[in-house]
């Protein structure tokens, strides 16, 4: 049987919402997992991996860590439409048809997990036979980003100057929630830190935003490893990205603006430490979330 709380497709402003199996719940969009469930959300995607045979010894020669890389994800789930009528079922059908040809999130909500993949694809296919009050079939999403994030997010905040005590900026409540409540910005220092518990490095989103003539520069404390941006920042916010390893301000790409590119991760079960030095004042936000293969 499924025994998964529910899931969330998301698009254009959008959410579906698709109920567990194994619930007594009404389902707000009409829609439920069946017993086939729910198939490579756990399961880590296939490997990218390039071996070179040993020409004199057995087997291949090793593959470093940093070379251990995944293709894109495929999650299977079993769903059905129902209602109490044809014409709800059907009205169940084509809310779920309408994430197709979209780029979605799927978040999977499951006892002591919630975790969501983004820029994922979906599309679904529903059995020719229909049952009394229900429709089944079969949703398809790839994810070419394979990593399934923590729901909830760590933020750290940095203002140029300051002490330099290393420390996160939680809610005033000590837990981390979305959306983010930073608690007094006087707790805010030049330098933060932020964790990473799941299973595969994280790459974090650093937000700049203030009056910094010439420009930003974010240093990883333990390394020296340094991300620069050589341009002024002003009020609209510099954006980050370390995964695509890209910078945007207002959604314009401006990534030619940088003059050091060490982009930074958080590891595995790690934590990564954050300064940042500048010569104007303003905030710098780090967002980072559990990430798991």
């Amino acid at each position: 049987m499924a025994d998964t709380m529910y899931a969330e497709l998301s698009f254009d402003g959008r959410v579906i919402t698709i109920l567990g199996h194994d619930t007594d719940s009404t389902p707000p969009d009409g829609l439920v997992m069946t017993d086939s469930g729910i198939q490579g959300w756990f399961g880590a995607p296939d490997l990218k991996v390039s071996q070179t045979e040993r020409q004199t010894g057995n087997g291949a020669h090793d593959v470093a860590d940093g070379e251990l890389l995944y293709a894109a994800r495929t999650v299977t789930m079993g769903v059905a439409a129902v209602g109490d009528t044809r014409q709800e079922v059907i009205e169940a059908t084509n809310r779920l048809l309408s994430a197709m040809g979209r780029t979605v999130s799927l978040r999977v909500a499951d006892e002591g997990s919630d975790t969501y993949v983004e820029g994922a694809h979906a599309s679904v296919t529903f059995d020719a036979d229909w049952a009394e009050g229900f429709h089944t079939g079969t949703l398809t999403v790839v994810c070419p980003r394979p990593e399934r994030l923590s729901t909830t997010s760590q933020v750290g905040l940095m203002t140029p100057g300051g002490d330099s005590g290393l420390g996160l900026v939680f809610s005033t409540s000590g837990i981390i929630e979305l959306p983010i409540s930073f608690g007094a910005v006087s707790e805010a220092t030049n330098a933060c830190t932020v964790t990473n518990s799941g299973t595969s490095a994280a790459s974090p989103l650093i937000e700049v935003s203030g009056d910094m003539p010439d420009g930003v520069t974010i240093t990883d404390v333990a390394t020296g490893r340094q991300l620069a941006y050589g341009q002024p920042v002003r009020w609209q916010p510099l954006v980050l990205d370390c995964r695509s390893r890209t910078a945007s301000v207002a959604g314009v790409d401006v990534t030619r603006g940088l003059t050091a590119r060490q982009w930074p991760t958080v590891p595995a079960g790690g934590s990564l430490s954050l300064a940042v030095s500048s010569g104007g004042t303003g905030a710098v936000k780090v967002t980072c979330h559990d990430t798991y293969i």
